[in-house]
């Protein structure tokens, strides 16, 4: 799914009271559209959760963006993710 359509339907989804996290790599599209929250990570379209087969890059970035979900306290909120800090 492109990232327009899914970051308008994280909008359309948080207005009927449900949660969204949008993990993403097109950062300037990711600020138009303005999804409640980004996990905007610098990765190939495709391998935005990590590449096959390599779990920990997989885990690391889901439990970046449940705990983006879990501590946002404002909407549009947009934060980079790397690597590195895991």
């Amino acid at each position: 799914m492109c990232h327009q359509s899914v970051g308008l339907y994280a909008r359309y989804l948080e207005s009927e009271g449900i949660a969204t996290v949008v993990i993403g790599a097109l950062k300037p599209m990711l600020e138009t559209v303005k999804p409640p929250r980004v996990l905007w990570i610098r990765a190939a379209l495709g391998k935005l959760v990590g590449n096959p087969h390599d779990t920990n890059e997989q885990m690391n970035r889901v439990k970046k963006a449940l705990k983006l979900l879990e501590t946002a306290t404002y909407g549009g909120t947009l934060i980079s993710y790397s690597d590195k800090e895991n």
